[in-house]
C-alpha cells in the first residue's frame, strides 16, 4: 500500500500556461496549494498527489472552466509520457500497452488502474480511481492522457469508438469534442473507451521485441537525472494553448511566460529555435490530432491552426507531410478500416 500517493511533476507541466489562459495567477494558485514552480522543472521528479489534485479541481472551481483538466492534456504530447512512451510505442498491439500501462502505471502516477472490459464483442477500456482522488478534473485528465498514449503508441492509428465520463457534461463541451475524435457520453457508467475487437490486436508499427525489452530495462533501472525545463517547452505549450482560439502571437505567448517578445526571441535563440519554429511544431502536432476527428470538417481544423483557409492549411499540410490532409485522413482509414 503506499503511503503517499505521487504523481510525476510532468502532470503538471502545463499548468502555469493553462491557468493564465484561463485568467488565473498560477503563481498564487500554487503557492496556495504549497507546490512551488521550481518543483516542476524536472519532469520525472515526483510529487504529492493531494495538493496536486486539490490544486487541478480548485483552478477548475476558480476559474469557472469545467474542461480545465482537458486543456491541461491538449497542450501535451505523447512525448511527455517519458521512457514509458519508448515501451509502448514498440509493444506488439493496443492489448499488449493496455496491460503494460496497468504494470508501469507507478511510472505515471499512484492514483488510477486500467483494465479491459469482458465483453469482448464490445471491447471497454475502463480507469478506475482511488476514492480519494475520483474528483472530475483527475479523471478528466487520466482518460485524455490515456487518449494521448493509445493513439501515439499506435502511431495515430487507434480511435475509440466511443468516449464516457461518469460526471455529469459540463455547460460547454466544446473543448471534449475538440480533443476527442468520437462521440462523448456524460453521465455514463465509466470511465474510458469503447473500442473495436480488432483494434486492441492490430500490429502496431513500431512494435519490436527487443526494443521494448530495453525500454523495460530503462523503466526499472534508470533514474533520470533532473534537468531545467527549456523555456522552448513553455513557448510550444502556450501556443497549443492559444492556436485553436487565434491567439498565437508572439506578444500574447511572450506575456504568458512573463517576458516580452523582443526577450522572448533573444532566449529561443540561445536554444537554437525561433518562435516560428515552435508555431510550426504545433501545428503539425495539433493538425494530426484534429484531423484524426473524422466528425471535423477540413475548414474547422484549418480555423483550429490558425489558417483562414482551407486552402491556406491545406498548402501548409502538403508542405509538411507530403500529402493533403483529406488524403492522409483518408489513409488512416484505409490502413485500419475497423479502428476504434
Amino acid at each position: 500500500m503506499i503511503a503517499v500517493p505521487q504523481v510525476r511533476a510532468v502532470t503538471l507541466k502545463g499548468y502555469i500556461e493553462v491557468a493564465r489562459f484561463v485568467g488565473l495567477d498560477p503563481y498564487a494558485t500554487l503557492a496556495e496549494a504549497g507546490l512551488s514552480p521550481s518543483g516542476l522543472e524536472d519532469a520525472e521528479a515526483r510529487l504529492p498527489a493531494a495538493p496536486v489534485a486539490k490544486l487541478i479541481e480548485d483552478s477548475a472551481r476558480l476559474s469557472g472552466c469545467e474542461s480545465f483538466g482537458i486543456l491541461m492534456q491538449e497542450c501535451r504530447t505523447y512525448e511527455s509520457l517519458g521512457p514509458s512512451a519508448l515501451l509502448f510505442e514498440r509493444l506488439p498491439n493496443i492489448r499488449t500497452v493496455l496491460a503494460q500501462i496497468s504494470d508501469y502505471r507507478r511510472h505515471m502516477n499512484d492514483l488510477f488502474d486500467v483494465q479491459l472490459g469482458d465483453d469482448d464483442e464490445h471491447p471497454t477500456i475502463e480507469f478506475f480511481h482511488r476514492p480519494d482522488f475520483a474528483s472530475i478534473q483527475t479523471i478528466n485528465m487520466t482518460v485524455a492522457m490515456a487518449h494521448i498514449a493509445l493513439t501515439g503508441a499506435s502511431g495515430r492509428m487507434w480511435r475509440p469508438t466511443a468516449v464516457h465520463f461518469h460526471h455529469p457534461a459540463p455547460r460547454d463541451a466544446s473543448i471534449f469534442r475538440r480533443f476527442f475524435p468520437a462521440p462523448i457520453h456524460f453521465e455514463s457508467s465509466f470511465n474510458g473507451f469503447e473500442c473495436s475487437p480488432e483494434s486492441l490486436d492490430r500490429p502496431l508499427p513500431g512494435a519490436s521485441a527487443q526494443m521494448a525489452e530495453n525500454a523495460r530495462r530503462l523503466l526499472d533501472g534508470v533514474d533520470l537525472p533532473p534537468e531545467d525545463a527549456p523555456v522552448s517547452d513553455r513557448v510550444i505549450r502556450s501556443i497549443m494553448l492559444f492556436l485553436p482560439s487565434g491567439r498565437a502571437t508572439l506578444e500574447e505567448v511572450a506575456r504568458s511566460v512573463d517576458t516580452t517578445p523582443r526577450d522572448l526571441q533573444r532566449k529561443l535563440e540561445r536554444e537554437g529555435r525561433t518562435f516560428a519554429d515552435l508555431l510550426n511544431d504545433a501545428r503539425r502536432e495539433l493538425s494530426q490530432r484534429y484531423l484524426t476527428n473524422d466528425r471535423q470538417p477540413l475548414t474547422t481544423v484549418a480555423e483550429l491552426t490558425g489558417y483562414a483557409s482551407p486552402g491556406s492549411f491545406s498548402r501548409w499540410f502538403v508542405t509538411e507531410f507530403g500529402i493533403a490532409p483529406g488524403a492522409w485522413r483518408r489513409s488512416l482509414n484505409v490502413a485500419s478500416p475497423q479502428v476504434c
